[in-house]
C-alpha cells in the first residue's frame, strides 16, 4: 500500500490541481506546456507544479497547501512558448529550474518555496562580448548561502575571479549576512525605491566599510559593537578587517521576501 501513492502521482495530476489550473487559464491564451510534482519546501510533501504560456508570457503555478502560488516566466523571441504537453510526472529536484536565453548569453534560475513564497534560490549568468575569441563573463548568486562569485575571461591574459558574501536588501532586517566570525551586516531600504539604504552592522572586531560606487569613496571605521550606516543605493561595498579586504555585494528583494535559510532536511 505504501508504494501506491507515488505510482498514482506519477500517472495523473491531482483533480483539485487540474481544476485550479483550468480556472486560472480560463479566458486567456495561455496553454499548459508541462506539469509535475516535486517537494519545493523540504517538508517531504510533494507540491503540484504547472507551466503555461502563450506567445507573449509564461507562468509557473504551484499548489502549496490551500494556496495557488504564481510566478512569471520569460517568453520572448529567444525563449518561445512550446506546444508540447508531457504527461504528469514526479521529479526529485527540490526546485523549479528555468533557463533563459538572452542576446550573447543565458541565465539559469532555481526557484523554490521558502517562508510560504516562491523565491529564487540561485542565479547563474553567462555572457560573451566582442570579436572572436570574445571576452566571456560568468556570475553566480546563491541566495540561500548568501554568497556570490563572478569571473571575467578576456580574449588574452588571465581570467579575473572574485567572490564574497551577499547582503539582501529588504524592507526590514530579516537575515543578516555573516562576514567573519560573529560580524554580520544586514541592509534595509528607504520608503521609496532608489532612496538611500541603511547597513546594520554588528561587529566583533574593528572593521572599515568603504563605498566606492559613488566618488569620492565614503569610508566608515567602526569599533566592535553595533552601528547603522546610511549610504546611497549601492550594489557593492568593501569591508576591511584584520588586514583583509572583502568585496560584499548587495541585492534588492521585492516586498517582504525574507529568504530564510534552507530547510535542514530535504
Amino acid at each position: 500500500m505504501i508504494m501506491v501513492v507515488p505510482i498514482l502521482l506519477a500517472l495523473a495530476a491531482p483533480p483539485s490541481f487540474v481544476k485550479a489550473v483550468e480556472h486560472r487559464l480560463q479566458g486567456t491564451q495561455l496553454h499548459l506546456v508541462d506539469w509535475w510534482a516535486d517537494d519545493l519546501d523540504g517538508d517531504r510533501v510533494l507540491e503540484s507544479i504547472a507551466f503555461a504560456c502563450d506567445d507573449a508570457t509564461g507562468i509557473f503555478l504551484v499548489q502549496h497547501g490551500t494556496q495557488l502560488l504564481e510566478m512569471r516566466a520569460e517568453v520572448d523571441r529567444h525563449n518561445p512558448c512550446r506546444a508540447a504537453r508531457p504527461k504528469w510526472h514526479v521529479a526529485h529536484v527540490g526546485a523549479i529550474n528555468e533557463h533563459v536565453d538572452v542576446d550573447a548569453g543565458s541565465m539559469d534560475y532555481a526557484f523554490a518555496i521558502r517562508g510560504g513564497q516562491l523565491v529564487v534560490l540561485r542565479e547563474h549568468d553567462e555572457s560573451a562580448d566582442g570579436d572572436s575569441p570574445p571576452a566571456t563573463s560568468e556570475a553566480d548568486l546563491d541566495f540561500e548561502a548568501l554568497t556570490w562569485w563572478d569571473q571575467f575571461d578576456p580574449p588574452t591574459g588571465k581570467p579575473t575571479r572574485r567572490s564574497g558574501p551577499m547582503i539582501v536588501l529588504t524592507d526590514q532586517v530579516r537575515r543578516p549576512t555573516k562576514i567573519i566570525g560573529a560580524t554580520t551586516i544586514a541592509a534595509t531600504r528607504g520608503n521609496e525605491r532608489g532612496s538611500d539604504i541603511t547597513l546594520h552592522v554588528h561587529a566583533d572586531r574593528a572593521v572599515v566599510i568603504r563605498n566606492c560606487d559613488h566618488q569620492p569613496c565614503a569610508t566608515a571605521s567602526l569599533a566592535p559593537g553595533t552601528a547603522e550606516l546610511r549610504f546611497p543605493n549601492v550594489g557593492e561595498v568593501e569591508v576591511d578587517f584584520d588586514g583583509t579586504t572583502m568585496p560584499v555585494q548587495i541585492y534588492a528583494l521585492d516586498g517582504d521576501q525574507s529568504y530564510p535559510p534552507p530547510p535542514a532536511v530535504w
